[in-house]
């Protein structure tokens, strides 16, 4: 269902066989089994992270064993910064430290999966709501501020280079830089964002074609694709798309399209440069691209 790339290696979360493995090179450092719906999971202070859903739990694997676990209702998408776990849940994120002991937990306008930190910065994209679309939280003071953009349902979140963009999955893109704001009509069903110095590129589920937009000028131009894509990912030089109905992987080197087959079903792509993974959902298998070659 999900994976990850971290400093000890790619963990990927398996929610119907309730596992979650880590592997480097290809071979599994690390096999945690008899999980309940595990939906995503991270790797901290020699430690896995696992959110629970079915459970409402988070645990902490470590030493070969699930060695402390923390009531959770329903959490769902977990990251760690500084050595302190973000959950969601809800209308909620709770704040954990290393230990699972509660720090804080942040309440926000409406429900949502997903939430960006951005050093004391806490943004919650309103996904279930119809207003604000974002909240902006400090994670350790008091402080709060809400935005609207005239979203539908902001899902994807990222500063980038003084800028900040964000995604609305029923064809918006907002881009902020200082005062300026703009908001830009994009594909219906956008789903991937991937980056590149002063370029921005998005897929839709429904368009046979990514997106590329010029940051500095606004422009749009279309990369034609065999068919449409989910996930993307920039890496040297080459855009890595995951072909939703074909089971196919498409590249794109800025000159020319090639596609990958067999890969059953592509649902994530993670870089971490020379590499990009992409996750073979349907067959369980991971596709390993090198761009070092």
């Amino acid at each position: 269902m999900r994976m990850r790339v971290t400093s000890y290696g790619l963990i990927v979360v398996d929610s119907l066989e309730g596992s979650v493995k880590l592997l480097e090179d290809g071979k599994i450092l690390v096999e945690i089994n008899d999980l309940n719906f595990p939906v995503w999971a991270d790797v901290c202070c020699g430690g896995v992270y696992i959110s629970e859903l079915k459970s409402s739990r988070i645990v902490l694997w470590k030493s070969g064993e699930i060695l402390k676990s923390a009531r959770v209702p329903r959490p769902e998408m977990l990251k760690i910064k500084g050595e302190r776990i973000f959950v969601s849940s809800g209308r909620d994120i709770y704040i954990l430290s290393k230990d699972l002991k509660l720090l804080r937990r942040l309440s926000f306008p409406s429900s949502s999966v997903y939430f960006y930190i951005s050093g004391d910065k806490l943004v919650h994209l309103e996904y279930w709501g119809n207003h604000p679309d974002i909240t902006i939280s400090s994670i350790s003071a008091s402080y709060r501020m809400s935005l609207d953009f005239g979203l539908s349902k902001p899902f994807r979140y990222e500063e980038l280079d003084g800028r900040t963009l964000i995604l609305d999955y029923l064809g918006k893109l907002v881009v902020m830089n200082g005062g300026i704001k703009r908001v830009l009509m994009v594909g219906r069903y956008s789903y991937g964002m991937a980056f590149s110095k002063d370029l921005v590129f998005v897929s839709s589920l429904v368009e046979s074609f990514v997106r590329k937009i010029d940051l500095k000028t606004l422009h749009q131009s279309f990369i034609k694709i065999p068919s449409p894509a989910g996930d993307i990912e920039y890496c040297c030089g080459n855009l890595v798309m995951c072909g939703i109905f074909k089971d196919e992987v498409y590249m794109f080197d800025g000159r020319s399209i090639k596609t990958i087959r067999g890969c059953k079903y592509p649902l994530m792509a993670e870089s971490d440069p020379p590499y990009v993974y992409v996750l073979c959902s349907d067959s369980g298998k991971i596709l390993k691209i090198d761009f070092s070659k």
